[in-house]
């Protein structure tokens, strides 16, 4: 029987013993490497470098519940990783609503051409649906073609691996500015390609009009130089055959000569009105007119005589336009008449008129405001996408030129009037559908009635000779004292000698251009400084030039264009005496 005492080392109790101690040491080993291998792990994950044994003894390791320090390293690296993915959210959600809000289209591809994301504007341009879009190759989407076109901004970017810019690219009848540029891996293969699709139709089509504007302002300045000589002659000549006409009876046969004779200045005087038309230096005579009675009047005639029909719709209430009712007819007709050309026996003439207001920043280069909109659209042969850029410039017609044909002016004076107005015109024709012409006028309202009167003290100032004697005699027609300088120097000596004696001029007319001398810019200025109050009235043989377009800014009263009848000085006196 064998020793049981555990204190004498060959007993059985002293032996388990020893085995249990050694067994419990393992185990104590086993786990201190084991959380030492753990903590290591975690310490790598946060980025920190392992412990060594003599930095943590095996006692201190076991002391510090590694359990508890593992479970709040891990709730720290969780908090961080939430601020994280909160703060990716942010930007995630930040990212997406400038993709989807950006004002042009944003398509993003993958290699292999195939459509990875997209933003709203671009779903527009999509030929399939969206919901099938994503996966898709590009230009099944796109260009609703089974391979890649030719000229395709993604070949450009994946051939050239660097961003890529196309011009003017035409799709779906509308004109875009393509900018493709690549994303990189960490190989530096291209990953992704981003197109961006911005649309440049409205603005290449404002460029056209602005070129086009500017194309009419050159033949202005030509134009307008020659037409003051010219009316100073036909004011001359106009003039004095109404003075003439005063002065003999109208039964008299002289008086039949002088009718004959003031009609063919008339008409000389109309061929420079037209031509100044077309080179948009006529200026306009405006006065308030309702849209809906002249449109129908104008188109009447024209109508008459072509078995094509002419529909209207006027919307009610439509307000009234400020424009010079002879030109506008012009503007009416000469549309009109082209859209009858262009229907066939059965064709249908649709004229509509509405109010429109246009808002700062829009499609149309237009001014702030209301205004009233005229459209005239047939269903004729229409017009070809080759010329339609010609449409409104001089001499361009489809027609031939001749006498009775015409020479290619109508359209062309019609977008000068429309300019001259503070208007806008635009053309959009498809062949053999038709043509639509869409004018817009500034809306104006009535002026109230007020009375005037005639007569008082006058001062002229003019170089030429024939034009002072003309103007005096009309002014002293009416009722005025009429005296004259030759420049402005003389005018403002004589202008501030009347003051002083107690009858000052009711009413100041000067010309623009006096040769070595400011003319009535020189003369304004000093007359302004001396009575604000003067009625100045600038007068020119080109109602282009910049003081008569723009007379209020210089400080004048009103503006009177020669050659001028009796008729219109005398309104413009009556104007200025009731103001």
């Amino acid at each position: 029987m064998r020793d049981s005492n555990p204190d004498n080392p060959s007993s059985d109790s002293y032996q388990r013993l020893l085995a249990e101690n050694r067994e419990l040491r393992a185990k104590y080993e086993n786990t201190v490497a084991y959380l030492r291998k753990k903590i290591d792990q975690l310490l790598l994950v946060m980025g920190t470098l392992p412990l060594k044994p003599e930095e943590l003894d095996d006692s201190t390791l076991i002391e510090l519940d590694p359990i508890g320090i593992i479970a709040g390293s891990f709730g720290q690296v969780l908090n961080h990783l939430h601020t994280t993915n909160d703060s990716l959210q942010i930007a995630r959600d930040e990212i997406k609503a400038i993709f989807d809000s950006a004002g042009i289209g944003i398509l993003v591809l993958d290699s292999d051409m195939k459509v990875v994301s997209y933003n709203k504007k671009q779903q527009d341009l999509f030929k399939a649906g969206a919901e099938v879009v994503t996966g898709q190759k590009c230009y099944s989407i796109m260009c609703g073609a089974d391979e890649m076109p030719s000229v395709c901004t993604f070949r450009r970017v994946m051939k050239q691996k660097r961003p890529v810019h196309i011009s003017n690219w035409n799709f779906n009848d509308r004109l875009y500015d393509v900018a493709g540029t690549p994303i990189f891996d960490k190989h530096g293969d291209v990953a992704r390609v981003v197109l961006a699709y911005m649309d440049i139709t409205d603005r290449k089509r404002i460029e056209e009009e602005l070129s086009r504007v500017n194309k009419f302002e050159a033949a202005g300045i030509f134009a307008g130089g020659i037409a003051h000589d010219f009316n100073n002659l036909l004011t001359s000549i106009l003039g004095n055959i109404s003075l003439a006409k005063t002065l003999v009876s109208p039964k008299d046969r002289i008086a039949e000569k002088l009718n004959t004779a003031e009609s063919a200045s008339l008409k000389a005087k109309e061929l420079t009105h037209k031509l100044l038309t077309v080179a948009g230096v006529a200026e306009p005579q405006k006065k308030n007119i309702s849209v809906a009675g002249l449109i129908k009047d104008t188109t009447a005639l024209t109508a008459s005589f072509s078995s094509a029909v002419c529909e209207y719709r006027m919307q009610d209430g439509l307000w009234q336009i400020s424009a010079d009712e002879a030109q506008l007819r012009q503007v009416i007709q000469n549309i009109v008449v082209n859209a009858f050309e262009s229907v066939s026996d059965k064709g249908v003439i649709r004229i509509k008129a509405e109010n429109v207001s246009v808002v700062e920043g829009g499609s149309l280069p237009l001014v702030a405001g209301h205004y009233v909109k005229i459209s005239i659209e047939d269903n004729g042969c229409g017009i070809s996408e080759e010329n339609l850029p010609k449409i409104f410039d001089p001499y361009f017609t489809t027609k031939g030129m001749s006498s009775r044909k015409g020479r290619g002016l109508g359209l062309a004076a019609a977008f000068s009037i429309v300019m001259s107005h503070s208007g806008f015109i635009t053309m959009d024709s498809t062949v053999g559908v038709g043509t639509v012409c869409t004018v817009y006028l500034p809306a104006a309202y009535k002026d109230r009635d007020e009375q005037t009167k005639v007569g008082g003290r006058a001062l002229v100032m003019d170089d030429d000779e024939i034009v002072r004697e003309v103007a005096g005699d009309m002014l002293a027609l009416i009722g005025f004292d009429v005296s004259f300088a030759l420049k402005s120097d003389e005018l403002m000596k004589i202008y501030m000698e009347a003051a002083a004696s107690g009858k000052p001029f009711d009413i100041v007319i000067m010309d623009v251009n006096i040769p070595d001398d400011g003319g009535a810019e020189k003369a304004i200025s000093s007359l302004r400084a001396f009575n604000p109050a003067a009625r100045a009235v600038v007068s020119s043989g080109n109602p282009k030039d910049k003081i008569m377009t723009n007379f209020e800014e210089y400080g004048f009263s009103g503006a009177l264009a020669k050659p001028f009848k009796m008729s219109e000085i005398t309104a413009l006196v009556k104007k200025l005496s009731a103001a």
